[in-house]
Formats: C-alpha cells, sequence, structure tokens
C-alpha cells in the first residue's frame, strides 16, 4: 500500500533540505580559504625583516661556529680594515644572537643582495656610499675594494667569494652594471673597464618562475595522493552518488590538500627566513631531492628500497574510513590526512625549492611564488578530477594508474634529479 505524502514528509529529518550540502560545501570553502588568509597574513606579519638601513660604520656579521671564520675575521679582514682606517668595527653573531639574523636580512634585503652572492660571512660598510664583502675577500681584492669605495666612485659596491679556502673565482656587482665573475687574480679595475650590460631582471625572473612551477608541477606528480583520489573518485562512482556530490567531494579533498601543504611550506619559509640560512638550505634541499630521485630509481630495481620513497602505510589506514563514509567532511579531513602525510615522499623538493624563496628580496614575494607552487601541486589532482568525471572514465583511469605506477614513478626519478641539479647549477 503506497505511503500518503504526509507519510513521506515524516520520514525526512526535520531541519534538513536539498540545500544542506551545497551550504555544507560553502562552509568549509569558506572556512579553509580563511584558514588560508590568515595564515598568509600572520606568516607575513612575524616574518618581514626590518627594511630600513641604519647601520653606520663597519659591521661583520658572522658564524660563531665557523672556525675558519674567525681565522679570516682576525687575520685577514680587521688588520686590513685597520690599515685603511676603520676602527671601529662592530662583530654580529648570527647564529646565537636572533636579532642579528633580523638584521643581516633587513640589510641584504634593503640592498636587494641576490640569493647567490649571498654568503655566511657578511661585511658591510657604511660611508659616503656603501661596500658589502660577501664571504672571504683575499686581502688584495679587499685593498682594491675599499681603495674604490674610498674614492667614492659609485654608490655601492659588493665583492662575494664563498670559498673559504683556495678560491678561484669571485663575483662582483655595483648596479646599475649586471653581475660579473672573474678569476681570483683578476683585479676589480676590469669589471669597470668592461662596463657589463645592464642586468636582464625579467629573464632571470622567468627563469626562476619557470623552476618554481616545474618543482610544484613535480611535486604534485605524487602516487600517493594520485591513487587514493582515483580510488576516492571510483567508490563515489560504484556507490552511484550524484555526479554533483563527487565534484564537491572531489574539491574538498584537493583544496585540503593544497591548504596543508601551503601551511607546510609556509611554517618552514618563516623558519628558514629567521635563521638566515636559505642559502644552505637550498643546497641542502637539492641535494634531498638528487639523492630520493637515485632512491627511487634504484627502488625499481630492489624492492625493499620501496618503502623509503613511499608514505607510510598508515596514511591509507587512517584515510580510508574518511573517505568511506562519503560526506563532504570526511573527504576535506581525508585530504588533511593525505596531505600533511604525503610530505616525506617528496619534501626534498619543497624544502629546496622553500629555500629559494626564502631569498626572494621581500617575503612578501616569496609568499606570491609560495601560492603558485602549491597550485602548480595540485593541477595534477585538478585535471585527473575533471577528466573523470564520468563513471566509465573514472574506472579506467584508475586501472591504468595501477598498471603504469612504476614507469610513473621512474620519470619522477628522473625530473626530480634534473631540478635538483637545475639548482645546484644556477640557482645557489
Amino acid at each position: 500500500m503506497p505511503k500518503s505524502d504526509a507519510q513521506v514528509l515524516h520520514l525526512i529529518p526535520r531541519g534538513t533540505s536539498s540545500k544542506s550540502p551545497r551550504f555544507l560545501f560553502a562552509l568549509l570553502v569558506l572556512v579553509a580559504s580563511l584558514v588560508l588568509v590568515s595564515g598568509s597574513i600572520i606568516g607575513l606579519f612575524l616574518t618581514s625583516p626590518p627594511r630600513g638601513v641604519t647601520g653606520e660604520g663597519v659591521q661583520v656579521f658572522y658564524n660563531e661556529a665557523c672556525g675558519d671564520c674567525s681565522r679570516y675575521i682576525n687575520e685577514d679582514l680587521f688588520p686590513t680594515l685597520q690599515t685603511a682606517g676603520y676602527n671601529e668595527i662592530q662583530l654580529k653573531d648570527y647564529l646565537n644572537e636572533r636579532q642579528h639574523r633580523e638584521e643581516l636580512n633587513g640589510f641584504n634585503d634593503a640592498f636587494d643582495v641576490p640569493f647567490a652572492l649571498r654568503s655566511h660571512l657578511a661585511t658591510f660598510l657604511f660611508d659616503e656610499s656603501t661596500l658589502i664583502l660577501q664571504g672571504h675577500i683575499p686581502k688584495d681584492l679587499l685593498q682594491d675594494a675599499l681603495e674604490i669605495h674610498g674614492e667614492g666612485r659609485v654608490e655601492m659596491l659588493l665583492i662575494s667569494q664563498d670559498s673559504m679556502r683556495e678560491p678561484t673565482a669571485y663575483k662582483i656587482w655595483s648596479p646599475p652594471l649586471d653581475v660579473a665573475e672573474y678569476d681570483i687574480s683578476t683585479p676589480l679595475e676590469r669589471y669597470f673597464e668592461e662596463a657589463p650590460d645592464t642586468p636582464q631582471e625579467e629573464g632571470d625572473e622567468w627563469a626562476f618562475a619557470s623552476l618554481v612551477l616545474m618543482g610544484g608541477l613535480l611535486d604534485g606528480l605524487n602516487p600517493c595522493a594520485i591513487a587514493i583520489l582515483l580510488f576516492f573518485l571510483s567508490f563515489l562512482y560504484v556507490a552511484r552518488r550524484p555526479r554533483v556530490e563527487v565534484l564537491q567531494m572531489g574539491v574538498l579533498y584537493i583544496y585540503a590538500i593544497y591548504l596543508i601543504y601551503f601551511l607546510i611550506g609556509l611554517g618552514l619559509m618563516r623558519a628558514i627566513v629567521l635563521s638566515g640560512i636559505e642559502h644552505l638550505l637550498a643546497i641542502v634541499g637539492a641535494y634531498l631531492v638528487i639523492a630520493l630521485g637515485i632512491l627511487t630509481l634504484a627502488s625499481h630495481y630492489v624492492k625493499p628500497l620501496g618503502a623509503l620513497t613511499r608514505a607510510p602505510h598508515s596514511l591509507w589506514q587512517r584515510a580510508k574510513p574518511h573517505l568511506m563514509r562519503a560526506t563532504l567532511p570526511s573527504a576535506f579531513f581525508g585530504g588533511l590526512l593525505v596531505g600533511l602525510c604525503t610530505f616525506p615522499c617528496s619534501g626534498g623538493i619543497y624544502v629546496a625549492i622553500l629555500g629559494l624563496l626564502s631569498s626572494r628580496p621581500s617575503f612578501l614575494g616569496g609568499l606570491g611564488y609560495l601560492y603558485l607552487y602549491n597550485l602548480m601541486f595540485i593541477l595534477p589532482l585538478v585535471i585527473i578530477l575533471v577528466a573523470v568525471h564520468n563513471r566509465r572514465v573514472s574506472r579506467r583511469l584508475a586501472a591504468w594508474e595501477t598498471v603504469h605506477r612504476s614507469q610513473a614513478r621512474l620519470l619522477s626519478a628522473l625530473l626530480m634529479i634534473a631540478v635538483g641539479v637545475i639548482i645546484l647549477l644556477f640557482f645557489v
């Protein structure tokens, strides 16, 4: 006997309507967006170093734990400066004194010192003009630099030589002239005689942006996140969920991954900026990328090594119950878990890029690139979500991913090695 309209309406829980899922979806997106924007504002507010140049005299920023630095300061730097008439020298240990790290970052940012010219030992000489010495500058070059500075021929002169023993070359920069590199025996005057062209900033910026975008895309080709997304979508289609619900859950899943990965990067970038070790972190990250790529290649032939390059098995055990519930909050929470637990899979790429982003002239500039990096990180998932908005395509793509997972990992390994080498050769 068919139920009456009154009986059917009585079965519907009070307070529910067809608009509830839409409202919940909009609410979750809004909350995630507020967290994203708030985190960015807080990071910018807490991290921005002082931009004003309030220095005077000679200020030397060094790492107290560096024995070669102390030897160079006492035997080469101080005697040469004192001979030139600079007797009031401020020695600042940025390793143990946080304010000195922030001051060093502020000076480097104020003069837009390129990342490749920054060193673990930095000397700023403020006078009518500014002389910046990055690293261990040999005595003869140091004397030449002091002479040029004393004559007031240029507004700013920077000499960079990062090797602590047996240097072979140095870099010189005096805006608006371009950065140039010479053999260690070449006098500084050669730089001004040859008058290099003005810097091609647009080309350099494009190369940097391309590296960030490529790194984010490579990081996003994460077998862990992709495989789980494909399973999740296939499950929803098999369960005959409406397509609009499948799309909403997929969007929340991907947005949650973006949010947690962005916040991880924001926290690391803030820590790197405050520590003043951008150069070191970029190098370490590049070597980690190369090591991870080599390990991934090796795991193709030595199966036990594969466990070292994948997310922990507990990831799936934690995320699966939430995804199987097939609700909007569970999709969002599952994405948070996947984003958090897959970071170790390819974190080397992220660390290397974050080291480069932390060296931007301003934290805001690095923050903009962080947004772009993470957009590229989720791009493969977005493409998959759009492509599988069809039950048959979803199941076929999931089956294809299972069959070709090994080849995809090999390609990813080769690209990781390439990114690491590019960073070491051209950006540090």
